[in-house]
């Protein structure tokens, strides 16, 4: 609004400074086109005078106030720029940093990973040896267990093929006369034990 206010005292002043210029040029018209004389030029350069005192008068101080505005208005441009331009190196420099660091970060969670496969696998490695031991331990007692009892029952059969054997073979070679004999034998043992 100041703005407007001084230019336009300083187009008022123009106007007012150009009244005599206009009033002269009318003059030498009417006085027939003749060129100006003294008299006239002096006015030319007093009127030219008028125009340059006017102008210094509203103008200059206008024109330092708009000058003055105007450097003020590019200098806060120019500090809010460098502002700007700060905040967005340490918006970059943040952002590198963060990629630095989610670089980084996925490395680690990389090695992480590739630790705790490796301790994964070691582990179920571990437990199937584990497991394949104790397999192999179950089928060694299981063939154990099956070779005693096979031995028990051949045993068994053996002992009682041969009780069989052996009944057989005193039912055909004894006969009554030698039962009576160990009969007797058998008690006479027992009664001289007693």
């Amino acid at each position: 609004m100041l703005n407007l206010r001084r230019l336009h005292d300083v187009a008022v002043a123009t106007a007012l400074g150009m009244v005599p210029v206009a009033a002269l040029a009318s003059e030498g018209a009417e006085a027939g086109g003749h060129a100006p004389g003294p008299g006239s030029l002096m006015w030319y350069w007093v009127n030219f005078a008028l125009l340059i005192g006017i102008l210094v008068w509203k103008g200059l101080p206008a024109m330092n106030t708009f000058l003055a505005d105007r450097k003020e208005k590019v200098l806060g441009d120019l500090r809010a720029a460098e502002k700007l331009r700060d905040e967005a190196r340490a918006k970059l420099a943040e952002l590198e940093a963060k990629i630095g660091r989610v670089e980084s970060d996925v490395k680690a969670i990389l090695d992480d990973t590739l630790r705790g496969a490796e301790a994964e696998r070691a582990r179920i490695i571990e437990a199937a040896e584990e497991t394949a031991k104790r397999i192999r331990s179950q089928a060694t007692l299981m063939v154990e267990q099956e070779v005693r009892r096979a031995r028990e029952d051949l045993s068994r059969e053996v002992t009682e093929s041969a009780a069989r054997e052996a009944a057989s073979i005193l039912r055909d070679a004894f006969s009554d006369a030698d039962q009576d004999r160990l009969v007797r034998e058998f008690t006479t043992t027992e009664g001289v034990r007693s």
